[in-house]
């Protein structure tokens, strides 16, 4: 028997439902639950969405179809879509004052702070590209922060060529 806060081995869950044999569940390599899954699909074992509805019973949560699911331009207020699309994470459904988020990675167990953190923030950054970005999401793992510095950084010896090009050299010591 299974400690009641412990989630059901995802082996265990194969073998009950018939989705793998002993001999394939016996060959799973180690590493983890999220490896013997993701081996699962890549052998032609299971199919994504079969995993995705065993993970979601392992976890204890719905799984949501999201085929043919359209998000209402209410939801995507409450969780941006480019912040949705960055945290791998769809707003489903409304609750009270809630948003329901279909997830795509349970394993991910810092998720619900990096949602809540998205979902409170006021300040937000504006790109020099035009794209106006949460602070929280901006700052929150590398993809931003990173691919803005990237596309719109330069060297001090560029920056004092664009200035004295406009004009406006730089005085001494700056």
């Amino acid at each position: 028997m299974t400690h009641p806060f412990q989630p059901r081995r995802l082996a265990d869950m194969l073998l009950a439902r018939g989705l793998a044999s002993p001999a394939q569940v016996a060959a799973l390599p180690a590493g983890g639950e999220a490896r013997v899954g993701e081996g699962l699909v890549r052998d032609g074992v299971l199919s994504a969405e079969q995993l995705a509805q065993l993970l979601a019973e392992q976890f204890g949560l719905p799984y949501v179809d999201l085929d043919g699911l359209t998000v209402s331009a209410e939801l995507f207020e409450r969780l941006p879509a480019a912040q949705a699309y960055e945290l791998n994470a769809v707003p489903v459904g409304r609750s009270g004052d809630s948003i329901e988020i279909a997830i795509a990675d349970p394993y991910d167990l810092a998720l619900p702070d990096r949602l809540e953190r998205v979902r409170r923030c006021v300040t937000h950054y504006a790109t020099p590209d035009g794209r106006i970005i949460p602070c929280c999401a901006y700052n929150t793992g590398h993809t931003h922060r990173t691919a803005v510095e990237a596309a719109h950084s330069m060297s001090k010896d560029e920056y004092r060529a664009r200035r004295a090009a406009q004009g406006r050299p730089l005085r001494a010591g700056e």
